[in-house]
């Protein structure tokens, strides 16, 4: 083997080395990221769930930090529907946002709920 020889091959197996890194890396991130996306489903399912035990305590328009989510927190905020406001209803979107990450907070999950509006009102004028 010639000395050309010898280094084409080592360029060719660091090539390969390095493509392997980048693959590994990316998918360790992207395994990272499907984790986070499946824990801000979890919280949105959870707080959903609370919520809508009791409409009237439904946050229209509200944020704050998920319990036991480091670094995941909700928003909810009035969404403009004239087809669910023409058959009695209030479109309120929940968004799940990672703060942990550095820079623009990372959007995991995002769902929209319609809500009866007489039964807001009605819960609201008579509390229990």
């Amino acid at each position: 083997m010639t000395l050309v020889e010898v280094l084409g091959g080592l360029a060719l197996l660091a090539a390969i080395l390095t493509g392997l890194f980048t693959i590994k890396t990316r998918s360790a991130r992207q395994a990272q990221l499907t984790e986070r996306r499946r824990l801000a489903i979890q919280a949105a399912d959870a707080l959903l769930s609370f919520w809508w035990q009791d409409i009237a305590k439904f946050p229209r328009t509200g944020s704050g930090d998920i319990t036991g989510r480091p670094g995941l927190q909700w928003r909810t905020q009035d969404v403009r529907d004239d087809r669910a406001q023409s058959l009695g209803g209030q479109v309120v979107r929940l968004d799940v946002f990672d703060r942990s990450t550095r820079g623009a907070d990372a959007l995991l999950a995002s769902v929209e709920v319609v809500l009866p509006v007489e039964l807001i009102h009605e819960t609201r004028v008579h509390p229990d």
